[in-house]
């Protein structure tokens, strides 16, 4: 475990948050592209 000072802590885990929200928003849209390709074939 590497330390991290409590005020970079925080930008650590907003970074991480961000990341999780754009990888889940990523997915909807891959999701939603596959099922409109599929109905379109």
């Amino acid at each position: 475990m590497i330390y991290v000072p409590a005020e970079n802590q925080t930008s650590v885990s907003t970074i991480l948050k961000i990341i999780g929200i754009a990888f889940v928003i990523c997915g909807c849209l891959v999701g939603i592209i596959g099922f409109v390709v599929s109905k379109n074939m």
